[in-house]
């Protein structure tokens, strides 16, 4: 083979997980203007829907519908399946009662929980920087919740349940990832959710016009999109490289909640959100560095 006809890596990758991460931003404060008028069962229903429709279609022209549904650890797929319905749950009541940019803020804590994780439980070992930095990307969250003060609302422990919450669904993911194809854990994950939100839907059901259920939609839509973006982001780049970039998702939060529902957080709370997406985008590259 000559060297022009080498493979060269596709690039662009930084820039797909840089779109991923504004739909991810836009998605949650439409998610915030929508849940004033909509049930969260219904909210989380629709993206489930959307997902395992998704999901079938793609895998069922690829594996066949018998192949694409084995897996070999029932019981953690149904604890994963749980966990993120609850997690989604948590997202939605926490948009509803929090800014976007500070709900964001909060939920980027989870590198730093994960870290504590491993740990406590698996005896890893890190070095005193990248404690700092974990301490300072929870003294940033102080910031934003305030305890102790007049500022402090106790609907901010919702996303903090969240952020606790999605730390036990990364485990479980983890644990996973090692057991059972990435195409039958998404399977059942949708599968399960859908199950658990429509088995809720008729205590939540209400009439909805066809201009929200279109909203619905195309808030579903944003969400694969971003997604499939983070997929193709990561075939195209190198973990080290797109990582610490996830915290521009903390950015566009506040973007998007700036510009759709004139939201502004204020000094303290903006200097919490920078500490938190600092420490991590910088512990984030650390971890990296020194697991190669």
């Amino acid at each position: 083979m000559t060297a022009d006809s080498t493979p060269r890596p596709r690039r662009g990758g930084l820039w797909l997980l840089i779109a991923a991460l504004a739909c991810f931003g836009f998605l949650d404060a439409g998610t915030q203007a929508v849940g004033a008028l909509v049930p969260v069962a219904i909210i989380v229903w629709t993206r489930y829907v959307a997902q395992l429709a998704g999901a079938l279609v793609h895998q069922a022209s690829r594996r066949g519908l018998r192949a694409m549904w084995h897996c070999h650890h029932p019981r953690l797929q149904l604890l994963r399946g749980v966990l993120l319905v609850l997690l989604n749950a948590l997202a939605v009541l926490s948009l509803m009662v929090v800014p976007v940019g500070d709900f964001t803020a909060i939920c980027m804590l989870t590198p730093a929980a994960l870290t504590l994780v491993a740990v406590v439980f698996h005896g890893e070992r890190i070095t005193p920087l990248r404690w700092l930095l974990i301490a300072g990307g929870f003294s940033g969250a102080l910031l934003v919740l305030r305890p102790g003060t007049d500022s402090f609302d106790w609907a901010l422990l919702l996303p903090v349940a969240t952020m606790l919450v999605g730390t036990a669904f990364q485990v479980v993911s983890n644990r996973l990832a090692s057991l059972d194809s990435p195409s039958a854990t998404n399977l059942w994950t949708g599968l399960i959710g859908a199950v658990l939100c429509t088995a809720v839907l008729p205590w939540q059901w209400q009439a909805l016009t066809s201009s929200t259920w279109l909203t619905l939609g195309a808030l579903s839509l944003l969400c694969a999109l971003g997604h499939g973006l983070i997929i193709v982001a990561h075939a195209r780049e190198p973990l080290s490289r797109l990582a610490p970039f996830l915290y521009f998702q903390i950015g566009f939060a506040v973007l998007a909640g700036w510009l759709l529902l004139e939201q502004r957080p204020d000094g303290l709370s903006l200097v919490g959100i920078c500490v938190i997406a600092v420490c991590g985008a910088w512990s984030s590259r650390l971890g990296l560095a020194t697991s190669r």
